[in-house]
């Protein structure tokens, strides 16, 4: 997908959008792509989050203020999302028929590799690759 010809990323593991809002020429992060509505922002224009050289800004909502953070970094390559530090490997296919806790993608159901039933499962695309996470 794209927001004015610029690539919208997927938050792992979350609701968010990254995209960039046309209406108000910022990169934002939010629930909902195309909505001024977010908790994170950049003024620049580029083509791509990572390569902007204005610092990020978060909202903060007891000053009801935009707060620059200059710590903050967006990265768009292809390595796909960052992995979970917390989670643990997956599984799927027939080794899912008898665990209570899956989650399906394109049609295939993915679990726990271990202790399946127990914890979580997020499950995510990102350029046609299936990200898979298990966390007790």
């Amino acid at each position: 997908s794209s927001s004015s010809g610029r690539s919208i990323y997927q938050q792992s593991g979350g609701a968010n959008y990254l995209f960039y809002l046309s209406s108000q020429s910022v990169w934002m992060v939010g629930p909902n792509v195309g909505q001024d509505f977010g908790g994170v922002l950049n003024r620049e224009t580029g083509e791509c989050p990572e390569n902007l050289s204005m610092d990020w800004e978060y909202y903060r909502d007891w000053t009801e203020s935009w707060e620059s953070d200059w710590t903050m970094e967006a990265s768009c390559g292809n390595s796909g999302p960052t992995p979970d530090p917390d989670g643990e490997p997956c599984t799927w296919g027939h080794y899912c028929d008898n665990c209570p806790i899956w989650a399906e993608a394109n049609g295939v159901r993915y679990c726990c590799a271990s202790n399946c039933d127990s914890g979580g499962v997020d499950v995510s695309t990102s350029n046609g690759e299936v990200i898979c996470t298990c966390h007790h």
